[in-house]
């Protein structure tokens, strides 16, 4: 068979099918071509067939030649489709692309992704940022240089750009390296007051103070000013609480000895059979009872015998001496 035939027949799967059932051939001659796809000697790239070795993924694996003259394994269809061109890409690999070491981000890397950050927050208009109204001044807008002049070198990673006034735009006068602290102290939320005519944070006279920042703000918001929030001292006492209303007192039965609140027929009626002996489960199925209201009526009965045999066993106060008994003999 033409060697050079075969090699054109080297085209994608569904290309070598569709060539294989048009062109006209034979049965044996089709077959013979299908089997003969695969063939020892055919090179791709830098990689030339030597024998097969098994199979991989259900694909053929097969044993290669570089260029190089290193042998290495490789499915056939890697290879076939591009996907493999070398025995090792360290060896053959692409040249790196020439870098130019004065390029701002190369000498200024941490600086750069800052102001990167900063002009995409405005141009894309989050919300917190340029979807309010934050802009950037013309100059850091435009030129790098601008931006690295007036703010300076990043100091690390641990430093952000942050706006002094949150409000405000970013431009040279309202910029600063900022730890992530810093900017936490220094939000829309942060609140502000006088303190011995000053403005200042709250957070930074708490830890100046040794106080905590919840229980100051807790009680600036109760009406409190900052140096009674700060020493503890309320504007006035508490008002005194007002008395309790009393008590309503609990009724009371014919049996001297009741105890406990005001009991239901039910309740009675379970009391009454639990006097004759039965237990709570027996006299819960006769009075049409829960088990649990038979239990509590036994609690009941119980509670009423303990008070009759202590009100039976205190003695009665003793009777005043009659004249007789005072008489002298």
């Amino acid at each position: 068979m033409d060697q050079a035939r075969l090699r054109r027949m080297h085209h994608p799967r569904k290309l070598r099918r569709k060539f294989l059932v048009f062109s006209g051939l034979d049965t044996l001659t089709r077959i013979y071509y299908s089997l003969s796809m695969h063939l020892p000697g055919q090179t791709f790239h830098h990689l030339t067939s030597i024998r097969r070795t098994g199979t991989k993924y259900r694909k053929g694996q097969w044993l290669w030649s570089c260029s190089c003259g290193q042998e290495v394994e490789a499915r056939w269809v890697t290879v076939e489709q591009g996907d493999r061109k070398y025995c090792s890409y360290k060896i053959h690999g692409r040249a790196p692309r020439a870098i130019n070491p004065d390029l701002p981000q190369r000498t200024h890397p941490l600086t750069w992704s800052s102001w990167k950050a900063m002009r995409s927050r405005i141009k894309y208009e989050d919300k917190n940022y340029g979807g309010r109204g934050i802009t950037i001044c013309p100059e850091w807008e435009n030129s790098f240089e601008a931006f690295l002049k007036d703010v300076g070198e990043r100091p690390s990673r641990g430093y952000w750009i942050e706006r002094i006034d949150v409000n405000g735009n970013y431009e040279p006068s309202n910029c600063r390296w900022a730890t992530m602290q810093e900017q936490q102290e220094n939000k829309r939320e942060t609140i502000w007051v006088e303190h011995e005519g000053r403005r200042r944070k709250l957070v930074e006279i708490c830890r100046e103070t040794g106080t905590r920042r919840n229980t100051v703000g807790t009680r600036l918001r109760l009406g409190w000013t900052i140096e009674q929030a700060l020493a503890g001292k309320p504007l006035a006492p508490k008002p005194p609480k007002p008395p309790k209303a009393p008590r309503r007192p609990r009724s009371v039965t014919a049996s001297p000895h009741r105890v406990g609140p005001r009991r239901s027929d039910l309740t009675l009626l379970c009391i009454e059979f639990l006097k004759t002996g039965r237990s709570p489960r027996s006299v819960a199925a006769l009075c049409g009872a829960t088990i649990q209201q038979a239990y509590a009526a036994r609690a009941y009965l119980r509670a009423d015998r303990k008070a009759a045999a202590l009100a039976a066993a205190t003695p009665d106060a003793d009777p005043t001496p009659s004249d007789a008994d005072t008489s002298p003999n």
